[in-house]
């Protein structure tokens, strides 16, 4: 897989910037803070995943962008040129591939694509930098070795650490001579758990038997002390009812009252009300005979000013009609044009009309209403989404062709692996069989344990009987040494003649022989007996094993085929529902589109019919006619507008002529409606307009002097009103009933505000209790009573009370030294203890005997091809100065000089082995390329190089890059001239051509 594009829509400071035709060769060049380290982040999470909100690695969200993550192009040998794009969504983002043929995929085909590689794994065998030299210089000299070893197989020491972790947690848990082990010192505390169990048990009997009496005892003085509860709360409640007994009568005789009290409906604030209403009645009766004497005055005087010519209301008219006479002319001049536009506007509308092919009749039901804004924007929407729907309608039904045709092939699949499946019970017979096979799996697991035990002991043995040998020695070493010191004085003293001092010195020189080389103490090897019992039971499991193994080969693969077509069955099962799902769905959807189609069909007819339109008419059109069917309505009120215009100029006219001639005619005969008779009436008029005046000022005043009275009236009337209704409300016919049944009303109230009052004071206990007892004698009487009860429940309880303290000491001596149950359950716990604990230190024997099996198929797989790769690269970093690696059977690296010398790594300079480790790193990636083809991120890994080891490992990269991509971040310079300029992305010059652009 080779990387061709980086495009970053936002991802921390870098927001839409885009690297394009990288090279196999690519440097990333620039500054610190300028990027780098953001750009080899944003890499690994579009392959990976954005970072979790719960991981420590930052997760480079933008600060000024709304928009987070991009895309990388990348171009694979099978399925060509690749566009991998992840965005903000869910915790990791969300991920669409986009391939060459068109095709788009997800999560899973981006899995399927980086060959099931994690992010973990990548960054530690395709992802270089100065840490792994760095973690070259801190090791010790004997941990090089396996630290290189790690390199060359999977990229790092986790498995390294991860073994001597294991190793730890084993001798913390067990030695075989070891005190503070927690194995060791849980064993000690069961022995002793065992012998406070044995002495327990002879105090059990007495125990139980006094438990068992002590457990009768307390029962009863429970039930006692309820008793005795319920006889504290029953005198209480006696007690209190006593006390309230005065309120209770007092309460149900107000009680009596209250419910004799009927008909007390009276209206809200009555009395203030109707006081007021008789004050306002008194003063409005005044006023109403001020209004009518003044009235009378005032018509006496109008009937003397009444006017000569006919009454005041002709008058009156003829100045209104001889006021029209300069509009009566315009008329007349009104009338002709209107007669020429109305003659204009029907051309008009016959034109519009033959354009849309209607009649007058269908028009003239239309109103201008019907035509507005919402008319053509429904016109417009309905139209639209017709086009729409029928666009949709053809891709949904595209769509339901593709998903018919997948469900069919769902469907063939299921029936063809159904054909080859077995019926359900040779299926269990299987799988019987399958957990017996699971059985020798198990088998064979114990058996690689029980090995390892046996080793492991064997081994113990083994460093013991050496100790034992040495000690021998030593022994035997002071005996020689003793024998020689009594021979020597054994011979002074014969020769001296120092017969019982020699005889002496050889009795104990012979005592010294004796006891050096003729005596051996017999021993107890104590790894004997673990020995045989490990070895009994390997050979039982190896007898097991064979028995089992026969029998596994025959069925496995038939019970493996049905397993696998089981889990296709299952798997197409799921497709299938899932497709059904889908043909479905899309047939909905189908069928909605199909009943939108016709709603939006039968919207379009209903839109013509109200336009007065043909069904047939084209829908395209209907704006247009719309605009028409407006312009020709509007033109056609303008028309009518006109007509009525002259036909009412034209009544008016007439109407003029025919009331002033019918005003002026009684007083002026032979009068005639024309300008000489307007004048002459004019004339006339004049006369008449001082006596006119007077007439309508006293006329004026009457009527204001009518309307002052009419308001008094109405409001004499309307509280006549108010105060009938008073006397309905309270249910009376006259004044004096109603303030009677306004002082019932008030004594009903405070009757019941006292009865409120007594019931916030009393609780409903004692009202409900009432109600049990005739009168207070009776409660009294109970109460003496429920005294007696009382103090002979307490004499009880005193004397259950000895009782209790009595057994409770003689329980207390036995329970000092614990009871047997005690024991026996704290010999089960430490023994359950014991037990999970030598499971643990199983498990780790087991997961340490797996890890060193997976180092060691790592090494006899993949070990020989890197250090083969690793020797070529490692001649050219040395410049030839070394020529091979060599690993010895204890993991050691040995290189070896031109000149035929052998090195261990520990023994060269620290710039060969940081050499030795690049070549092993590169040589991993080399030999992994088959399966995993990324490229490899160098961040700055060779800063601690001079110029010429700088040189070799450029070149290196140079020959790396003919069957890998290389990708190198630097900020430093000097690199730079190392490299051609079409290899180097400056990311400061780029920054600066971005923020020109």
């Amino acid at each position: 897989m080779k990387l061709k594009s980086i495009q970053i829509v936002g991802y921390g400071k870098l927001v839409d910037r885009e690297f394009h035709h990288l090279s196999s060769l690519q440097v990333v060049y620039g500054a610190n803070e300028a990027g780098k380290s953001t750009m080899m982040s944003f890499i690994h999470s579009i392959l990976f995943g954005f970072p979790t909100k719960q991981q420590t690695a930052s997760r480079y969200e933008p600060k000024h962008a709304s928009k987070y993550g991009g895309r990388l192009i990348v171009e694979t040998e099978v399925d060509g040129e690749i566009i991998i794009e992840r965005m903000k969504g869910k915790a990791v983002g969300d991920v669409t591939l986009h391939f060459q043929d068109g095709t788009v995929g997800g999560e899973f085909e981006l899995q399927q694509l980086l060959s099931g590689m994690d992010k973990a794994m990548f960054q530690r065998i395709f992802s270089f930098d100065i840490h792994g030299l760095q973690g070259v210089h801190l090791l010790k000299s004997e941990e090089i070795g396996r630290y290189l070893l790690a390199a060359g197989t999977i990229g790092t020491d986790a498995l390294l650490h991860a073994e001597q972790q294991l190793q730890k947690e084993l001798d913390s848990l067990f030695k075989p001579n070891g005190r503070k082990p927690i194995l060791n010192q849980q064993l000690q505390q069961l022995r002793q758990a065992e012998k406070e169990l044995k002495k327990g048990k002879i105090q059990q009997q007495q125990y139980a038997r006094l438990v068992a009496e002590t457990t009768k005892i307390e029962k009863e003085k429970d039930k006692l002390q309820q008793l005795q509860k319920e006889q504290l709360q029953a005198t209480y409640k006696l007690e209190k009812l006593v006390k309230e007994w005065p309120l209770i009568q007092e309460r149900n005789q107000l009680q009596s009252q209250l419910n004799d009290s009927t008909d007390l409906d009276f209206p809200a604030n009555g009395i203030a009300r109707f006081e007021k209403m008789n004050e306002q009645l008194r003063l409005t009766r005044g006023q109403l005979n001020v209004y009518r004497t003044k009235q009378s005055e005032l018509e006496k005087t109008i009937s003397c000013k009444k006017s000569t010519l006919a009454n005041n209301e002709t008058r009156i008219k003829i100045d209104q009609l001889l006021e029209k006479w300069p509009q009566v002319q315009q008329w007349n001049d009104d009338l002709v044009q209107l007669q020429y536009e109305m003659s204009d506007g029907k051309e008009q509308i016959k034109k519009l009309k033959n354009d849309l092919h209607v009649d007058d009749k269908e028009i003239s039901q239309l109103q201008i209403g019907q035509l507005g804004m919402n008319m053509k924007e429904k016109i417009r929407h309905t139209v639209q989404e017709s086009n729409r729907l029928l666009v949709q309608k053809q891709d949904i039904l595209t769509k339901w062709n593709y998903e018919t045709k997948r469900l069919e092939e769902a469907e063939a699949a299921c029936t063809r692996i159904e054909n080859n499946l077995l019926d359900e019970e040779a299926y269990r017979r299987l799988d019987r069989l399958y957990h017996e096979g699971q059985a020798v799996q198990d088998l064979k697991q114990q058996q690689q344990v029980m090995t390892a035990q046996i080793d492991f002991y064997q081994q113990r043995k083994t460093e013991a009987g050496e100790k034992r040998k040495k000690a021998a020695a030593v022994k035997r070493t002071i005996g020689s040494l003793a024998a020689i010191f009594f021979v020597s004085i054994t011979v002074w003293s014969v020769i001296a003649l120092q017969w019982l001092f020699a005889s002496t010195s050889l009795l104990a020189f012979l005592s010294v022989l004796y006891l050096s080389f003729f005596t051996k103490q017999k021993k107890v090897d104590p790894f004997d007996h673990i020995l045989t019992q490990l070895k009994q039971e390997a050979a039982i499991i190896e007898s097991e094993l064979k028995q089992k193994s026969a029998e596994h080969e025959n069925w496995k693969e038939s019970y493996e085929q049905q397993r696998q077509l089981r889990t296709s069955w299952k798997e197409e099962l799921i497709r299938l529902e899932r497709q059904q799902i889908e043909w479905r769905e899309t047939r909905e959807q189908l069928a909605s589109l199909e009943k939108m189609e016709k709603n939006i069909e039968a919207q379009l007819l209903r839109i013509k019919h109200i336009l007065q339109l043909p069904a047939d008419f084209a829908s395209t059109k209907l704006e247009d006619a719309l605009d028409r069917l407006r312009e020709i309505i509007l033109l056609q009120e303008k028309v009518d507008h006109k007509a009525q215009r002259i036909a009412d100029l034209s009544e008016k006219q007439c109407r003029w002529h025919q009331e002033l001639t019918a005003l002026v005619q009684p007083f002026l005969p032979g009068w005639q409606a024309n300008e000489t008779g307007v004048i002459r009436l004019k004339e006339r008029l004049k006369g008449e307009d001082e006596q006119l005046v007077l007439y309508r000022e006293a006329k004026k005043q009457l009527q204001a002097l009518e309307d002052d009275r009419m308001q008094v009236q109405l409001q004499h009337e309307a509280l006549l009103r108010e105060t009938a209704a008073l006397l309905q409300a309270a249910n009376v016919h006259d004044e004096e009933a109603y303030w009677a049944k306004a002082e019932a009303l008030h004594i009903y109230k405070e009757r019941k505000e006292r009865l409120l009052l007594i019931e916030q004071q009393l609780s409903e206990e004692a009202i409900k209790e009432s109600g049990h007892y005739r009168s207070l004698l009776n409660v009294e009487q109970e109460q003496a009573k429920l005294f007696t009860e009382k103090k002979q429940t307490t004499a009880q309880l005193e004397e259950m009370h000895k009782r209790l303290a009595n057994l409770t000491y003689e329980i207390k001596m036995l329970e000092e030294g614990g009871t047997y149950t005690e024991h026996l359950h704290h010999f089960y716990h430490l023994q359950s203890i014991y037990r999970e604990t030598a499971r643990r230190w199983m498990k780790y024997q087991l997961a340490k005997h797996l890890l060193h099996e997976t180092m060691k198929r790592l090494k006899a797989e993949r070990l020989p091809k890197v250090v083969k790769k690793a020797q070529e690269y490692f001649k050219l970093l040395t410049d030839g100065e070394y020529v091979r690696i060599h690993i010895q059977a204890d993991d050691v690296f040995v290189i070896e000089r031109k000149d035929r010398v052998l090195f261990e790594a520990k023994e060269v300079s620290q710039a060969t082995k940081e050499q030795l480790y690049i070549a092993l790193r590169f040589a991993l990636v080399a030999v992994l390329q088959t399966e995993y083809a990324f490229p490899i991120i160098i961040d700055d890994g060779f800063v601690n190089f001079d110029h010429r080891r700088t040189a070799k490992v450029i070149q290196l990269l140079k020959e790396f890059q003919k069957d890998t991509q290389v990708l190198f971040f630097t900020c430093h310079q000097h690199l730079l001239p190392f490299f051609s300029k079409s290899q180097i992305i400056e990311l400061q010059q780029y920054e600066e051509n971005f923020t020109k652009r």
